[in-house]
């Protein structure tokens, strides 16, 4: 079988990853036009998702990295699929490959400044607390109108006014969330397969001051950790 008949693992993470940041990138355009659109949620739950499969997708690269270029692409896309949208499933896989000490705090990170009254329907009293749970919630309310909308079936209410609710869709949490989790799985990507960002890739989909503002917010002062020169 020829080399230039088979699929590159790399690449085909890096495809998905890339594809990711570049929805935080739109995310982040779309927030500063108008923060309060929900839509810039929605980018940033995609992006999520892209980005968790675009690791997984490097973790079982056995599954296909032998095929020819057809077939492995036709197995990429049925792993992508039979993964689903499901974020908190996802990040859960990934804490076995990263490590429950990285990833646990992701799956109960709480949201800042917000005092929250129990709901005593509420089974799992931890879970209403949860930003991801709040991603998770984007994803759909986001796109249609719901009858239950997230901030009231968790009870985020304004103390002393009736009926009157804080949107934790709205919270730059949400954003730190996903960045925060993007910085982690391009380290585990960078240490153990190798795989680092294309720094001309950055630089074309991400140009100027605003893609400078963009990645200083995504990457920190460890921007030059996940990029490859080139």
């Amino acid at each position: 079988m020829e080399q230039s008949e088979l699929i590159d693992p790399d690449w085909v993470a890096l495809t998905w990853v890339t594809r990711g940041i570049e929805c935080f990138f739109l995310s982040f355009r779309v927030s500063e036009m108008n923060r309060h659109s929900g839509f810039d949620q929605f980018l940033n739950a995609m992006g999520l998702e892209l980005i968790c499969k675009g690791y997984l997708l490097a973790v079982h690269r056995a599954e296909y990295k032998d095929l020819r270029e057809k077939e492995a692409k036709e197995k990429v896309n049925s792993l992508a699929r039979n993964w689903g949208h499901n974020l908190r499933n996802l990040i859960k896989e990934i804490k076995n490959n990263i490590g429950n000490e990285t990833i646990q705090p992701f799956l109960e990170k709480e949201f800042r400044g917000f005092k929250q009254k129990e709901n005593p329907h509420q089974k799992n009293k931890d879970l209403p607390r949860t930003v991801l749970s709040a991603i998770e919630a984007a994803y759909w309310e986001s796109r249609y109108p719901v009858p239950h909308p997230f901030y009231k079936d968790k009870l985020f209410s304004v103390d002393g006014i009736e009926d009157a609710y804080f949107d934790p869709l709205c919270s730059s949490d949400i954003p730190q969330f996903c960045y925060e989790f993007c910085r982690v799985t391009l380290a585990d990507l960078k240490e153990k397969y190798d795989i680092s960002l294309p720094i001309s890739w950055f630089n074309q989909k991400m140009p100027g001051d605003e893609g400078e503002r963009f990645g200083n917010l995504l990457f920190g002062a460890r921007k030059k950790d996940f990029f490859l020169e080139n």
